[in-house]
């Protein structure tokens, strides 16, 4: 593994709920390191409605061996109430959810297994000086778990590419978000976002954009005076896609480690 796009690869990590009514979701998680100056704390980031209301959720971990992956040997973790594990943005508004990772690492190498992954951090993240040119028109490469997609046989996820289709350097209909021109198939919500940037041959390390969202469905009332309703559904494919900013899914992170007395 030596280029920047295999190491990514496994850093996203694949979620299925269900929810108290029956429905099932499925979509896509990325690993986080957030340091502090004392402690470094690896988390989940994910779309919020896909484990909002979830009674039952299930991660499937990629085994390793030797500080390497082994292809398609993964473990399945099977989680009840897993909407209580998550930790939503202070702001509700914020489609974004994030949880520590580290009792799930526990937990499987417990058992004497041993996993493998890789994480984005701090270093990952698009800077503010690359953001203020980031053009109207500039390919986004993001990496998830669309469905009928993703190979099942190395429990790989796929790569996509968007155009982004708002300036970033702005906020798109007043939220910290951009838009971005790609068919979200269901499974891809949650995935991780990278700005791909052609002066720098390729690579997206340091590119870290944000997370998809499926656009939300709009419903409106029966006049022009009527509010309108956002409907966001994992179970649907949209024309095109939102990326929450990163400094959201990092202000829910650092929220939550200060709500507990990490910080």
């Amino acid at each position: 593994m030596n280029t920047v796009l295999e190491k990514l690869q496994y850093t996203t990590i694949r979620i299925e709920t269900r929810s108290n009514d029956g429905s099932y979701s499925d979509g896509t998680a990325f690993i986080y390191e957030y340091a502090t100056k004392d402690n470094t704390y690896p988390f989940l980031i994910t779309a919020k409605h896909l484990i909002s209301d979830s009674a039952e959720g299930r991660i499937t971990l990629l085994q390793g061996q030797n500080r390497a992956p082994i292809s398609g040997k993964g473990y399945t973790l099977d989680v009840d109430s897993f909407s209580k594990l998550w930790f939503s943005h202070p702001d509700e508004s914020h489609n974004i959810a994030v949880t520590p990772f580290a009792p799930f690492v526990k937990h499987v190498e417990s058992s004497g297994v041993s996993i493998y992954f890789n994480s984005v951090n701090e270093l990952s993240v698009v800077s503010p000086a690359v953001a203020s040119y980031i053009n109207i028109g500039s390919d986004a490469i993001y990496i998830g778990y669309p469905e009928n997609c993703w190979d099942r046989t190395t429990l790989l996820p796929a790569f996509r590419k968007g155009m982004i289709s708002s300036r970033y350097d702005l906020n798109y209909q007043g939220k910290k978000q951009s838009l971005l021109d790609s068919t979200v198939l269901r499974g891809s919500s949650g995935s991780p976002v990278f700005y791909k940037s052609d002066s720098i041959d390729a690579s997206i390390d340091g590119h870290l954009l944000g997370v998809l969202t499926n656009l939300p469905k709009v419903t409106q009332g029966d006049s022009i005076d009527s509010e309108e309703t956002l409907v966001q559904d994992s179970t649907i494919e949209t024309p095109m896609g939102l990326v929450i900013k990163i400094e959201v899914a990092v202000e829910a992170i650092a929220a939550y480690l200060k709500e507990k007395g990490f910080t």
